[in-house]
């Protein structure tokens, strides 16, 4: 172990030995972290704009006739980082997905909220619950259909959207 910088004969070569340790370590404690987590893993979701709040009942209704039109071929993908729940396996039919989705609603605390963000980029639904974020929904549309949706819970994942 090197003490104070004093006893460093050659900082250069020093800098050099840690810096390149430190790169190869680094393969190394990224596939240790990948095969803890629980699932597929997505990246953290930063928040690009504040679009409003969630719509109102007659909203709602549109929304799901459009979104149940919308969506004929579609994965979800749910990353809770075995933290919460969420599918371990990307679901990759929308029938599968709807009843993920539609069994995930049904047990949905009375005092969930949503948002409506723009996250990464694109559209995203926040729900809370008790005032803390819970769950990041987040689609990829083509061709105006939903292709893709992303289920966000792992709450280290979340918690710096709750303030939004």
């Amino acid at each position: 172990m090197i003490g104070p910088r004093e006893e460093v004969r050659e900082p250069r070569a020093y800098l050099v030995r840690v810096t390149t340790g430190l790169a190869i370590d680094r393969p190394r404690r990224a596939q240790r972290r990948a095969e803890a987590h629980v699932g597929p893993w997505l990246p953290e979701p930063y928040l690009t704009e504040f679009a409003g709040t969630a719509p109102d009942s007659a909203d709602r209704a549109v929304l799901a006739d459009t979104v149940s039109l919308a969506v004929l071929d579609v994965r979800l993908v749910g990353d809770s980082g075995g933290k919460a729940k969420a599918p371990v396996r990307v679901l990759h039919t929308a029938d599968k997905a709807d009843r993920f989705l539609v069994g995930a609603a049904r047990t949905a605390p009375a005092d969930r909220t949503h948002r409506v963000l723009e996250t990464n980029g694109g559209p995203a639904l926040l729900t809370l619950t008790g005032g803390e974020s819970d769950s990041l929904f987040q689609v990829d549309i083509a061709d105006l259909r939903i292709t893709s949706v992303y289920v966000i819970r792992n709450p280290d994942k979340l918690r710096h959207l709750t303030a939004h």
